[in-house]
């Protein structure tokens, strides 16, 4: 069931307020901010809903509130096609999304106690051919559906609080993300630090970087899951670190004209239930959806925020 209502802000403003299933929706408009610069038609609204529903259907944890994510459509550069910015509050030693902590830890707070509007928020690229179809996508066309979920899966924690600028993890803490990778020589991430018990691996194609947890290794036929580096130009932000690196998966760092992943993999939701999440039904074998197209287009998650507690 969604409710729908509209809220008066400052003057010549309005932002929509949807609730669908544990999130409240903030659909933000070209009048909210010079940030924003096209509204929702009810055919993107419906298939982002979708997207929503289907995260929702999976989980059964239960949140202490409704979390709360704020949408939005502005130029993100060429071939961006969304990006996610979740804000992490840490002890200093491990490091939360807001999604994270409202949903699955049950921690009650208020975004805006620490300075935020949201528990996160996802911007869309204009400028793309956009499907928002229940069937498939053309040639030349991206589905909305399915990179929304893509997006939404990093705010269910598929990020890290690692500084490129500085090669050191946040003194907030490691993301439980974070807790899992292991370079090719064992190095595994460390708040405030480059790594223990050496520095995490130089991070580009020729130093592997796997995912260590029970349940993603047990449905990977028993292989630590790779996760995604590079193409081999270095760090990659918004796109090294927070992806695993299988081109079929919904949560891979790039996606392709006419693709469809509406639904998380096998991987993914094993991922989330050794990130600490109740998954239902529990993760089981099956096979990956395939992509398909002729232009790779990246879909990138912008580095979250920080604060301590």
């Amino acid at each position: 069931m969604t409710v729908t209502a509209l809220f008066a802000g400052l003057p010549g403003r309005a932002v929509v307020i949807e609730n669908v299933g544990v999130w409240q929706v903030s659909w933000m408009q070209t009048t909210d901010s010079t940030s924003y610069s096209k509204n929702f038609t009810a055919a993107e609204q419906t298939a982002i809903k979708n997207s929503l529903l289907t995260w929702d259907n999976l989980i059964g944890d239960t949140p202490v509130r409704q979390v709360q994510l704020q949408l939005g459509w502005s130029a993100l550069g060429a071939g961006v096609l969304g990006q996610s910015s979740n804000p992490l509050l840490g002890n200093y030693t491990t490091a939360y999304t807001f999604t994270e902590l409202t949903w699955r830890e049950a921690y009650s707070f208020s975004p805006s106690s620490y300075g935020y509007n949201s528990d996160a928020a996802i911007t869309f690229g204009t400028g793309i051919s956009w499907y928002t179809g229940s069937g498939s996508p053309g040639g030349g066309e991206i589905d909305l559906a399915s990179v929304a979920l893509h997006e939404i899966g990093h705010t269910l924690g598929f990020t890290s609080s690692y500084n490129n600028a500085t090669d050191k993890w946040s003194n907030v803490g490691i993301t439980t993300w974070d807790s899992y990778l292991r370079d090719v020589n064992g190095n595994q991430p460390l708040a405030n630090s480059t790594g223990t018990p050496g520095n995490f691996a130089a991070i580009n194609s020729t130093n592997p970087v796997t995912f260590v947890g029970v349940n993603a290794t047990a449905v990977n036929s028993g292989i630590n899951p790779g996760v995604f580096t590079s193409t081999g130009t270095g760090y990659m932000g918004g796109s090294s670190l927070v992806h695993v690196n299988y081109p079929s998966d919904p949560m891979y760092y790039a996606t392709y004209y006419g693709a469809v992943n509406r639904t998380p993999s096998a991987l993914d939701l094993a991922i989330l239930k050794d990130l600490g999440w109740t998954i239902v039904p529990e993760p089981a074998m099956a096979m990956l959806l395939l992509v398909s197209g002729t232009l790779l287009l990246r879909s990138r998650q912008r580095r979250p925020p920080e604060t301590g507690h």
